[in-house]
């Protein structure tokens, strides 16, 4: 995971996250405020995933969130 610069915007922010266990993933989510990153887990449970704490409703942490499910291999509509 690379940290983020101080002069980078939020939505600048690649997609950062990391396969735990085979089938979990954990994303990590910009946040507007501190902490500046919450962790959410994607599991795939036999083809159906599951997200675990989505994080907040903005604009970047929905981009970060789907730029990482599409290098995982799935879409948020799944």
């Amino acid at each position: 995971m690379r940290n983020r610069r101080p002069d980078e915007s939020l939505s600048q922010m690649t997609a950062k996250f990391m396969q735990v266990h085979p089938g979990i993933y954990e994303i990590f989510l910009p946040l507007p405020m501190r902490p500046t990153i919450i962790n959410t887990y994607l599991i795939d449970c036999h083809g159906t995933w599951v997200l675990i704490d989505t994080g907040m409703n903005s604009k970047e942490s929905v981009e970060t969130l789907a730029a990482a499910m599409s290098e995982i291999g799935t879409r948020i509509e799944d």
